[in-house]
């Protein structure tokens, strides 16, 4: 039976009022590679999701509750969980930038035994040893905010699709042709690699589009202002500039802002972030390709649910995105949509 017209036959048979969740268990459903569902989508699939009926504890793996990011999908994780009866707890590495020591925080959350875990791994691979070991005790394991094949489902954007989104803007920007320059993030990254790809591919059509080269600054902002001291220098001709996450859009506009060149370069970041919205509304910032964390920790609380009422869902949610301009930054006040 196919999977609409499955949950269809379901939300016929069961009442949403609240939620009795199944035994560990779950029959085994095969979907296709890269199977996706739309967020917008789940409730008509499979109905509302409502608080359960008995206590449910999740552990979040974090990769560290300092970052800006993180903080704000922390605390949707925590108050859409408490409005739907399930616990979340959070745990980190001291150290965020130690692969062993993410490993080992989220090998006590799995020994802890929760009933949910959470993660948001920094690479296709990472924390894989402990998804897979999750998998064998038939524990759901949700990846926010990237995606891993490793666990049962991914709560994440359309990474290739902010690039693309990106290239498409400036496009928009510059119908008649520009000379571009991009800031890429680490390429040992799942979601900077897809936001690169989505990028390149987009670009090629738009022929009048020129990139002139590529720059892998790291991902933070002072590298990344160093960077464009460089390119605007290199190319004084450069009209656009592409930032794969807003600490480099925003370390670009430092640069511009330095070297005169603000009011004729078009800085267009990815992210989101407040910071970037504010740049935004002051026109230093073109615009944001924007994920919301936000909205990415909320799905992946209902998203746990899902999973213990055995719900066929597919290994991958795509969570809500926008380019945010001026025309429509109004319509995202604090970038919490």
């Amino acid at each position: 039976m196919p999977l609409r017209a499955f949950a269809l036959s379901l939300l016929a048979t069961v009442a949403f009022a609240s939620v009795a969740l199944a035994s560990p268990s779950c029959p085994a459903k095969r979907f296709a590679p890269n199977a996706r569902v739309q967020a917008s989508e789940l409730n008509g699939m499979f109905g509302k999701v409502a608080r359960t009926e008995r206590p449910v504890r999740a552990v979040y793996v974090a990769p560290s509750t300092e970052d800006p990011v993180q903080r704000r999908m922390i605390g949707a994780l925590k108050a859409r969980g408490a409005e739907l009866g399930l616990t979340v707890d959070v745990v980190a590495p001291a150290d965020p930038s130690s692969d062993a020591a993410r490993l080992e925080v989220a090998k006590s959350a799995l020994a802890g035994a929760p009933d949910v875990l959470l993660v948001s791994p920094v690479s296709v691979a990472d924390l894989q040893p402990v998804l897979e070991e999750a998998r064998t005790k038939n524990l759901p394991t949700i990846a926010i905010g990237a995606r891993s094949p490793a666990a049962r489902l991914s709560v994440d954007a359309d990474q290739a699709r902010l690039g693309a989104m990106s290239a498409e803007f400036l496009h928009e920007l510059y119908p008649l042709g520009a000379t571009v320059g991009r800031l890429q993030g680490p390429s040992t990254s799942a979601p900077y690699a897809d936001r690169a790809k989505g990028f390149s591919e987009e670009l090629v059509r738009y022929p009048s589009l020129v990139l002139a080269d590529s720059i892998e600054p790291g991902a933070g902002r002072d590298k990344a202002r160093e960077a464009v001291q460089r390119l605007v220098t290199a190319y004084p001709n450069i009209q656009g500039i592409y930032a794969e996450n807003d600490e480099m859009a925003l370390g670009a506009v430092d640069a511009l802002k330095a070297s005169g060149r603000i009011s004729d370069v078009s800085v267009v970041g990815t992210g989101g972030e407040p910071a970037a919205m504010a740049g935004v509304k002051a026109r230093s910032i073109k615009g944001t390709a924007a994920r919301f964390p936000e909205k990415e920790g909320a799905l992946a609380v209902e998203a746990a649910l899902r999973l213990l009422q055995c719900q066929p869902i597919p290994p991958w949610i795509v969570s809500p995105q926008a380019m945010i301009t001026a025309k429509n930054i109004e319509d995202y006040p604090g970038a919490t949509q």
